[in-house]
């Protein structure tokens, strides 16, 4: 049996899987990827949604006229310092949308269509995000006013995925709650509480 000294030792990777996930796995059909996407999208936002989504993402004009025509001016970032241990209620879509630009990203990190599910939720903030491995390689990012949420897990619905990631959730979509007024009907709704 091999140390834990000697094992460190013959690892020559580094402390992350996340670039090792490509070459340990291998590739799902991209047609398949897109068929399930335009399903999830036509149960969630019914037939022109879908259709709608479909034709900004095939079509290259769509996307740049979207963009030109949008004229979204994207908020800075809503600093609070939230910590681990804090309660939070993830803002309304109607308050959460004029933060995000036409690629539905604030400042570069994407509000994904599944993560409106947790709006008007409570959670309590799991841990700060300060530094990121970028999947498939072995650099690392710095980020800033990003919180984990404890639950805030992402399901896979668009795509089917079974990954079970933590949702990445910038402050400025969320709104600090007194430990007092999280205990309520909707965190124990929501299981998130003992």
């Amino acid at each position: 049996m091999l140390s834990a000294k000697q094992s460190a030792s013959n690892n020559t990777a580094g402390p992350c899987q996340s670039p090792e996930l490509l070459a340990s796995s291998s590739p799902y059909p991209r047609f398949l990827t897109r068929l399930r996407l335009l399903s999830w999208y036509m149960e969630r936002d019914g037939l022109f949604g879908a259709l709608r989504r479909t034709a900004i993402a095939l079509v290259p004009g769509l996307r740049a006229a979207q963009r030109r025509t949008a004229g979204v001016e994207v908020w800075e970032d809503e600093i609070q310092n939230l910590q681990p241990g804090e309660w939070v209620e993830v803002k309304s879509r109607d308050e959460i949308l004029p933060t995000l630009d036409c690629d539905a990203k604030h400042r570069g990190l994407r509000f994904v269509p599944e993560m409106y599910d947790f709006c008007g939720r409570r959670f309590r903030v799991f841990k700060r995000v300060e530094k990121i491995c970028i999947e498939n390689t072995p650099d690392v990012r710095r980020i800033s006013n990003t919180v984990l949420l404890e639950g805030g897990i992402c399901q896979g619905g668009g795509i089917g995925c079974d990954r079970a990631c933590f949702h990445f959730w910038r402050e400025v979509w969320l709104r600090r709650v007194s430990p007092v007024h999280s205990v309520d009907r909707t965190a124990r709704r929501n299981q998130h509480i003992p």
